[in-house]
């Protein structure tokens, strides 16, 4: 016998990425979903989930099917609001912001808060959706959905002497990275799954030693992967020469299949996704999402 999350992932088609609106399951279905909040202060907050919002399914496939429904019994949606457009912005686009991420779905613009999370039952969602017509994401809102939700919990705190530094020259960076290292006849994707740095120390200071390091695909040919070496170590220099610290980078870039995973425990990812799910290129590093 099929459990209640098999049949909502295979009769009612709810996976990772699609959504409903408020209005398809009725408003106080919706605004009693508001007692799973994990804050307290939140759950009587009836403006959090208006009539006009849409629920969209940030669990994972795997989870929402899991053959036993008391292993995992709920899923979980995120409230998506709909905002003005003069209330549309850059840095809540594309993962920049770990706390609001704006969407346009379908030529509307919605908000989400990292508060905003609800847990159903899944029993309860296959009775409510039945006959509901679930829309999709594009798969670029459904990667920018993922990455907000997962950058929240993993994002790497580097020093704010360091970063204050770095994102002088990061933009920059990036944008030659980009024009190198794209990979020709597909449009949006890179050779270069990650960046990465080493710092010591990690703590607040007023000098830094440094390395940086590009982690490349394994199909990258000769002539790009030298090009992106010299890239990264212009970075290198260009960050050197403005804070003073001390750059101590060996390769700067290599093919991930030539690259030790013991080496790459020195480091951490520089969370670029911001800037790769802005030019289409949803490898957002080496981690599957």
């Amino acid at each position: 016998m099929s459990s209640m999350g098999q049949r909502l992932l295979h009769e009612v088609g709810l996976r990772q990425g699609t959504y409903f609106r408020v209005s398809d399951v009725g408003h106080d279905v919706c605004l009693a979903w508001l007692s799973s909040l994990a804050r307290p202060d939140l759950r009587g907050r009836a403006k959090l989930m208006p009539e006009n919002a849409i629920l969209a399914v940030i669990s994972q496939d795997c989870d929402i099917a899991c053959r036993t429904d008391g292993m995992d019994p709920c899923v979980e949606l995120y409230v998506l609001r709909p905002i003005r457009d003069r209330d549309v912005f850059h840095g809540n686009q594309f993962v920049q912001s770990v706390r609001k991420l704006q969407l346009n779905i379908e030529g509307q613009w919605y908000e989400a808060k990292a508060e905003a999370a609800v847990t159903v039952d899944k029993g309860e969602l296959l009775e409510v959706l039945r006959g509901v017509e679930l829309a999709k994401m594009p798969e670029i809102d459904r990667q920018c959905f993922v990455r907000w939700r997962t950058n929240r919990y993993s994002r790497t705190a580097l020093p704010d002497k360091f970063n204050e530094h770095l994102f002088k020259v990061l933009p920059e960076a990036l944008s030659r990275l980009d024009g190198i290292a794209k990979v020709e006849g597909d449009e949006g994707r890179s050779y270069i799954r990650a960046l990465y740095v080493w710092l010591d120390p990690v703590s607040e200071a007023d000098y830094y030693d440094f390395e940086l390091f590009a982690l490349l695909r394994n199909d990258v040919g000769d002539e790009v992967l030298a090009a992106i070496q010299d890239a990264v170590e212009e970075f290198a220099e260009r960050l050197s020469d403005i804070s003073g610290f001390n750059d101590l980078s060996e390769m700067y870039a290599d093919r991930d299949g030539q690259t030790a995973v013991s080496y790459l425990t020195n480091f951490v990812k520089l969370n670029v996704d911001a800037e790769s799910l802005k030019s289409g290129d949803l490898d957002t590093g080496v981690d599957p999402v």
